[in-house]
C-alpha cells in the first residue's frame, strides 16, 4: 500500500527537535553505566519491586483460571520517576470456541493519589497495529502526566502488536520499501505486485504456524481488554481512545457497556463508514484546508500557494532524484535514500496527521527549492524512526477484515478524486486494496462491526480541524447515536488531539464529571502557526537538578517544555517539527560527554571545533562549537577529572547568536552545585 488509511495516531511531537536525538543517544550510555559491575539491573529490580510492593493492583490480585496471568518485568522504559507494573495475561486466540491462545502484555502506572481519586483510565492504540507500550512514554508529559493525578493508567499491546504474543510482523514488506526508497526507477505498479507477493508469504506463514487470521479484529481485541479489566479486578474504567483506539473504544462500549464509566474518543473511526472509499478525499479535503490556512497567514501567503509549491517540488524531485540521509533517531542506524517525486507525496500523506509536521513544509519547500536535503532528512527520518512502532501486517489483516471487506470496488473506483501531483492516477492512491486483501486469509466481519455504535454512556468526542484521515464529520456522525455525548471540534489541531494543551484540559474536565457541560472556549483558540514573526525575548527562571555529584543551580527557559529526562535537564522550544533549539544540562560522568559530542558528530554532522576557555560564573569552561550549514552546537564543559558539568545548546545557524546570550551563557553563569 502506497499509505496506510488508518495508521496509529503520530508520535511527531516525541521527536519534533533534533537535540532530543541526543536524549536518547545518551541514554545509552546511562544505562550502560547502571548496568556494569557483578550486580543485577537496578532499573529493571526497582521497577519489578515496585510493581509487586508499592503500586496496588499492579501486580495481578489472586489467581483467575479463565485467565492465566503472571508480573514480569517491563520490556520498555518507562517515564523517569514514575513506577511502571508490567504483567501479561493469556488468552484464547478464538473467543467463541475457546481454541487458541494468545499472550497480552499491559502496564499500569498508579496514580499519585492513594485511593486513586477517579477510575482508572486505560489507553487504546491506535493504527490497527500501533504499539501501545513502546510509545506511551513519549506523549506521557503532555497527555498522561496530568491524568495521573488522578488516575491508574492501563495501557496494553493489542493482539497481534507490540510484545503481545504472537506478533503479525511483515519484516519482508519493510525490505521492500527500502528497495524502493534505493532505486526511483522501479514502477509502482511493479511494487504493489511485489509488495502483494510478500504479503501472500507472509500471512502463509502465520497460517502454517498455527495462527488463525480470522480472529485478529476489533471485536476480539474489545474481548481482551474486557478479560485485563477483569484480571486487575476493575468494576469499571474509563476509556481513552485515538483514531482506530476508538473504533475500539466504541465495540467495547457496545459489548461491555456496563463496565465503562466514561469514553473519550479522540478523531473517531466509527464502524459505519467506508474509509476504503473516502480516504482518499479526506486527505485531499485536509491538504485545501492547510493550503488555505497558509493563504490567510501573511507571511506564509508571501512564499507562494502552498499547495502548488509542493506539487513544483515533487515534479521537480520526480525529474532530478535527490539522495538523502536518513537516520533511525532511536538506533542511529542510517543509509541514503531516493527522495522522488512520490517521497513529497508521502510527506504530505503523513505531515497531514500533525501541525507540528505540516507548519514546517514552507522551511522543507524552501530547502528543496534550494536543492538543500536537511529538512527532507528530517522528515524522512521521523517516518523511518516510528516504523518500529507499528505492526503493518496486523493492520492489513483487521482492514481486510472489517474494513475493505465491506467495500464496493465500483464505489472505490467511482470516488477516486484527480490527483494534483500529476505523478500517479490517484492522489494518495493505496492501490488495490482488493488485489491486497485476496492474498490475506483473514475473513469477513460479522455485519454488526459495519454498524455504528448505540450508547447513553456519557462520552467526549473530539475532532482536529484538519484532520485527513478522521476528518470533524466522522467525530459528528458518532455523537450523533451517543445519547450522553458532547462534540468538540479543536482548532488548528489535526489528528490525535487529546495531548495539546487545550485537549488534556478537556479530558480532565470531562472525566471529572462527565455528565457536566464542558466549557470548551480554548478549542477555538488554536492556530496553525506556518511562519515565525521571529524570536521572541526567553526568560530565564531558576530551578534545582538532582545530578550524580550531588544538587545543582541553574536556570531554564520559562516558556519551554523542560523537564529532567534521562538523567539530563533538558529544556525544548519545539515550536515545530523542524524547530531544533534545545537546552541540555548535565553533571556526572565523562562518558556522558563523550556520547553527547559523538552523537553531534556521527548523526548531526557537525565538527565541534574547541574556541579556547572562558571564565564564567564560578569556573573556567572549555568551550566548542560548530554547525552544518543548517543546525549549531555551542558546548561548555568543566572536567574535574571526576565527573563533568556540561551545556549543550543546539539551535538553527540565524539563531544562534541570540540564543547563546539569552539561554546558554545565563544557564552556564547560574550552573552550579546548590
Amino acid at each position: 500500500m502506497r499509505y496506510p488509511s488508518i495508521r496509529s495516531h503520530s508520535v511527531d511531537r516525541v521527536f519534533g527537535t533534533i537535540g532530543k536525538l541526543v536524549i536518547v543517544s545518551v541514554a545509552v550510555s546511562l544505562t550502560a553505566i547502571a548496568c556494569t559491575g557483578d550486580e543485577p539491573d537496578q532499573a529493571t529490580t526497582s521497577t519489578s519491586e515496585a510493581s509487586t510492593e508499592t503500586s496496588g493492583q499492579t501486580s495481578i490480585e489472586g489467581e483467575i483460571d479463565d485467565f492465566p496471568n503472571e508480573t514480569i518485568d517491563c520490556p520498555f522504559e518507562g517515564p523517569p520517576n514514575v513506577t511502571v507494573g508490567c504483567s501479561t495475561v493469556t488468552v484464547p486466540e478464538n473467543w467463541d470456541t475457546g481454541q487458541g491462545e494468545i499472550t497480552l502484555t499491559f502496564a499500569r502506572v498508579p496514580a499519585r493519589t492513594t485511593p486513586p481519586a477517579g477510575e482508572p483510565i486505560v489507553y487504546l492504540e491506535g493504527g490497527p497495529g500501533g504499539h501501545a507500550l513502546d510509545t506511551f512514554v513519549y506523549q506521557f508529559d503532555d497527555l498522561w502526566d496530568p491524568l495521573l493525578d488522578d488516575h491508574d493508567l492501563i495501557f496494553f499491546d493489542q493482539r497481534g502488536t507490540g510484545y503481545s504474543q504472537p506478533r503479525l510482523s511483515c519484516p519482508e514488506l519493510t525490505a521492500l520499501n527500502r528497495e524502493a526508497e534505493d532505486d526511483p526507477g522501479l514502477d509502482l505498479d511493479e511494487i504493489e505486485t511485489e509488495f502483494n507477493r510478500r504479503l501472500g508469504e507472509c500471512t502463509e506463514g502465520f497460517t502454517e504456524e498455527g495462527i488463525d487470521l480470522t480472529q485478529y479484529n476489533t471485536v476480539n481485541s474489545a474481548r481482551d481488554a474486557d478479560a485485563i479489566r477483569q484480571v486487575l479486578g476493575h468494576e469499571q474504567w474509563n476509556l481513552l481512545g485515538i483514531s482506530y483506539g476508538t473504533k475500539l473504544g466504541l465495540e467495547i462500549m457496545r459489548q461491555f457497556p456496563e463496565t465503562v464509566r466514561a469514553s473519550v474518543l479522540d478523531s473517531v473511526f466509527p464502524p459505519q463508514v467506508d474509509s476504503t472509499r473516502d480516504n482518499p478525499a479526506t486527505f485531499l479535503a485536509s491538504l485545501e484546508a492547510v493550503s488555505a490556512a497558509c493563504a490567510a497567514e501573511p507571511a506564509c501567503a508571501r512564499q507562494g500557494d502552498l499547495k502548488q509549491r509542493l506539487i513544483d517540488a515533487a515534479q521537480q524531485l520526480e525529474t532530478s532524484p535527490r539522495q538523502v540521509e536518513v537516520i533511525n533517531f532511536l538506533t542511529g542506524e542510517s543509509d541514503t535514500v531516493q527522495a522522488q517525486g512520490d517521497t513529497i507525496v508521502r510527506i504530505v500523506a503523513t505531515g497531514l496527521y500533525s501541525p507540528f509536521a505540516f507548519t514546517d513544509w514552507p522551511e522543507l519547500l524552501t530547502d528543496i527549492e534550494a536543492g538543500g536535503t536537511d529538512a527532507l532528512s528530517t522528515f524522512l527520518s521521523l517516518d523511518r524512526t516510528n516504523e518500529q512502532f507499528f505492526t503493518t501486517g496486523m493492520q492489513l489483516v483487521v482492514q481486510c477484515h472489517e474494513e475493505i471487506s465491506f467495500a464496493d470496488p465500483a464505489e472505490v473506483e467511482n470516488s477516486a478524486p484527480e490527483d494534483p501531483f500529476g505523478l500517479y492516477d490517484v492522489a494518495f492512491d493505496s492501490g488495490d486494496p482488493f488485489a491486497l486483501c485476496a492474498v490475506v486469509d483473514s475473513g469477513q466481519a460479522g455485519s454488526v462491526s459495519d454498524q455504528p455504535v448505540e450508547s447513553d454512556i456519557p462520552t467526549l468526542v473530539m475532532a482536529g480541524e484538519f484532520d485527513p484521515v478522521t476528518p470533524p464529520a466522522w467525530g459528528a456522525l458518532t455523537a450523533e447515536t451517543l445519547t450522553n455525548s458532547q462534540f468538540v471540534v479543536l482548532s488548528g489541531e489535526s489528528h490525535g488531539t487529546s495531548p495539546s494543551e487545550c485537549g488534556v484540559t478537556l479530558v480532565r474536565a470531562f472525566l471529572a464529571d462527565p455528565l457536566a457541560p464542558l466549557d470548551v472556549d480554548c478549542a477555538d483558540d488554536g492556530m496553525a502557526a506556518f511562519l515565525d514573526s521571529g524570536t521572541e525575548p526567553v526568560t530565564m527562571v531558576p530551578t534545582t537538578a538532582d545530578f550524580g555529584p550531588g544538587a545543582i543551580a541553574t536556570v531554564q527557559p520559562e516558556d519551554w517544555t523542560n523537564q529532567n529526562l534521562n538523567g539530563l535537564l533538558d529544556s525544548t522550544r519545539q515550536r515545530s517539527l523542524l524547530d531544533v533549539t534545545e537546552l541540555l544540562q548535565f553533571a556526572g560522568p565523562g562518558i556522558v560527554a563523550t556520547s553527547i559530542e559523538g552523537f553531534i558528530s556521527d548523526q548531526l554532522g557537525i565538527q565541534l571545533a574547541t574556541g579556547g576557555e572562558e571564565q564564567i560564573g564560578s569556573g573556567t569552561w572549555l568551550v566548542r562549537s560548530g554547525d552544518n550549514g543548517r543546525i549549531a552546537a555551542d558546548l561548555y564543559l568543566r572536567d574535574d577529572g571526576a565527573d563533568v558539568e556540561l551545556l549543550l545548546l543546539i539551535s538553527a545557524v540565524d539563531e544562534r547568536s541570540d540564543l547563546v546570550q539569552e539561554v546558554l551563557r545565563p544557564a552556564v553563569e547560574a550552573f552550579g552545585v546548590g
